[in-house]
């Protein structure tokens, strides 16, 4: 648990609405990789020993853990075929719940839907068009994952305004003549007055506000709730309509004009008779819903080993009322990767050891499609979101399995895998850096680079250009670590965490680095900055969007205990471009954004146009 922030502790009692909707967030995050493995702990208190070899050893079965038995024999890498069945009809996913070898224990009921027959199905989808008009000022965006693949976040810009999230309300700062003029703040029309407002998308003319709703009608249920309105008049949105799906937010990504909704949903197994469960009177009081109908069973794909999946739906923005397509994966809340075209499902389950299974959904222009017979492995876990990527029709995973040694001692391995468009395994570069994981990763064209830690921070460059021969081409140790990569031009990559207490500062102290990869095989550290006394947190360790970072306009910006921006060039290293002091003591939550030649640093408290 080396990677999960102590700040997550710290942050336990958070003083604003603004830190608990942030901390949730992580919190929840979090979750998924501490409760599998204490349970895995648990497990090895009662006597199942934890192998060191590829192939997973039989194991009791034990119906109170998540446990995976299906997986015994599985070798790393190896197709894991057919996971996800259809669910022909609700009888079939009222069987699926019966048969769960590990049920999340957390309520989830849904308000009542009227008639099967008016559910949201697979004839209901709408072929979706819209214009997606070209910006004519140069603004910054949000740091993405996939380049074309918009996300949500807490703060968006058009150029002309900035919109931030703040607590239950919208901050929006007119900045259409280069000098924020006094913010407004906008309350959105809540279904209920404890709704929080979670994140944002923002186009020319169009802003959708991501909200959380907790369903009191029927009991302990979450819901999301999207919101789109009118923005031509910036200040002053106007509702064109909502949708709302049952789930806890995940994420939400946007392509062109066509939104998908993610969300983490829970189905509890009805305590009546399948008989009864599956009639109309009683169907949505236990199958989610979206805009208030039951989704079809047909877009259901089930397992026998949990009751948890994502809920994913997709609309345009122009009438989100109208959902295109809608998908539930009961995958037990996976990690996801969204690529141009694709959707990759992965969780970390644990039988005797740690493996990663990876399913996949294609997407496009609002239509989803489950490929629920290609499904794979890898042995350990994906320990940063950036070491899985899909490039030039291949699915690159860097994973990290801890194996036991002969003397008993737990040894990091690192590992490559290569799988072609069916998820079956064609390269795989192993024994990589062994006794250190996998801290931070970057896949860029032909290359992927990669930190590893324990007691120096090696940078590692492999060439994947053969997919069925990926190869190390150099490595570089330097003290310290980095958290977080970004490929700053073809020839150099940034990487930011934290310095070594060797030179001088505390480990805590920030450190920017800059390594020099022009030529692959031959890394250099061309130059490193250390900000001492930081202040303990930044958020771009754990948040890649909290990052603003610009070859063009040469600036690098985050927050730590103020919002440091620099600037680089080979002779003077990184140059301290800006020192913004900030409103808030959480600096978890701001944003560095420019439009046009003019800079600021923005959050739901404050819009602070850097000089």
């Amino acid at each position: 648990l080396n990677h999960i922030d102590e700040e997550l502790i710290n942050e336990a009692n958070p003083e604003s609405e603004n830190k608990k909707i942030l901390y949730s967030k992580k919190f929840n995050k979090a979750m998924r990789i501490i409760l599998p493995m204490a349970a895995a702990v648990a497990l090895v208190f009662m006597g199942i020993q934890v192998t060191n070899n590829d192939t997973i050893a039989n194991h009791q079965k034990n119906s109170g853990h998540s446990l995976n038995s299906d997986y015994v024999g599985i070798k790393s890498g190896e197709s894991l075929g057919t996971v996800y069945k259809t669910a022909a009809n609700y009888g079939e996913l009222y069987d699926s719940l019966s048969d769960t070898k590990y049920i999340i224990d957390e309520d989830a009921k849904f308000e009542t839907e009227t008639a099967e027959d008016s559910n949201t199905n697979s004839s209901d989808k709408q072929t979706s068009t819209g214009t997606n008009s070209s910006n004519k000022t140069d603004y910054s965006k949000t740091n993405l994952m996939t380049e074309g693949v918009d996300e949500s976040d807490v703060v968006k810009t058009n150029g002309k305004f900035i919109y931030a999230t703040k607590s239950r309300d919208i901050s929006i700062t007119d900045i259409s003549n280069g000098t924020p003029k006094e913010s407004v703040s906008f309350k959105p029309g809540y279904a209920a007055p404890s709704d929080r407002i979670l994140e944002l998308f923002v186009t020319e003319d169009k802003l959708l506000v991501v909200t959380d709703h907790f369903k009191e009608s029927s009991e302990k249920g979450n819901e999301t709730i999207v919101y789109c309105y009118d923005i031509n008049d910036g200040a002053n949105p106007k509702l064109i309509g909502s949708m709302k799906q049952d789930g806890y937010f995940y994420t939400a990504r946007k392509v062109n004009d066509i939104v998908y909704v993610f969300t983490n949903q829970n189905i509890r197994k009805p305590s009546m008779a399948k008989e009864e469960a599956v009639t109309k009177e009683k169907l949505s009081s236990w199958v989610p819903q979206i805009n208030d109908k039951s989704i079809n069973s047909e877009c259901i794909y089930t397992t026998n080993e949990s009751t948890g999946g994502t809920l994913v739906s997709s609309f345009n923005i122009t009438d989100p009322t109208k959902i295109i397509d809608s998908k539930l994966v009961m995958n037990g809340g996976s990690e996801i990767y969204v690529s141009e075209d694709t959707v990759y499902f992965y969780r970390t389950i644990y039988s005797n050891r740690m493996i990663t299974e990876i399913s996949k959904m294609k997407y496009d222009n609002g239509l989803l499609t489950v490929e629920n017979d290609n499904s794979t492995s890898v042995g350990g876990s994906i320990r940063d979101s950036f070491a899985i990527r899909q490039h030039n029709g291949s699915l690159f995973v860097l994973a990290t399995e801890s194996e036991n040694s002969q003397t008993g001692r737990s040894v990091d391995n690192n590992t490559l895998y290569v799988f072609d468009k069916d998820l079956k395994q064609v390269g795989e570069l192993s024994d990589i850096a062994r006794d250190e994981r996998v801290y931070a990763a970057r896949f860029v064209g032909d290359y992927v680079y990669f930190i590893t830690y324990k007691e120096t921070d090696p940078l590692f460059v492999a060439e994947i250009k053969d997919p069925k021969n990926p190869k190390i081409l150099g490595e570089l140790k330097v003290t310290g670590f980095s958290e977080y990569l970004h490929s700053w031009d073809e020839n150099h990559i940034l990487g930011i965490g934290y310095g070594d207490a060797n030179q001088g500062t505390n480990s805590r102290a920030i450190k920017l680095v800059m390594f020099d990869v022009t030529d692959p095989a031959n890394p250099k550290e061309e130059n490193q900055y250390i900000i001492k006394d930081p202040g303990y947190f930044c958020e771009v360790m754990h948040n890649y969007k909290a990052i603003l970072a610009s070859p063009e306009k040469n600036l690098i910006g985050f927050a730590a205990n103020k919002y440091y921006m620099f600037s680089y060039s080979k002779e003077k290293g990184f140059s301290v471009v800006a020192k913004e002091k900030l409103k808030e003591a959480s600096t978890e939550g701001y944003r560095g954004l420019y439009v046009g030649n003019n800079i600021y640093v923005a959050s739901g408290a404050e819009v602070i146009h850097v000089k």
